[in-house]
């Protein structure tokens, strides 16, 4: 069983940093920019969908990360 981590917007906002911005992290995911900014301003509550592909993308993004160092 998967664990799905509910993102902050905090969170969100640095992982679409991480990415080289929203529009890339809407690239990235599938999901669409205007939702991003909506998690991000805290006026959104994600869906389970939505958690899910940040959740992937997060845990890739860690993966690349660890194989770096």
């Amino acid at each position: 069983m998967k664990t799905i981590k509910l993102l902050t917007a905090e969170e969100i906002k640095e992982l679409a940093e991480s990415v080289g911005g929203v529009h890339d992290l809407s690239m990235v995911t599938g999901l669409r920019t205007v939702t991003l900014y909506r998690l991000i301003k805290g006026d959104y509550n994600p869906s389970l969908n939505t958690l899910l592909k940040l959740n992937i993308l997060m845990k890739d993004l860690e993966k690349i990360i660890k194989e770096k160092k």
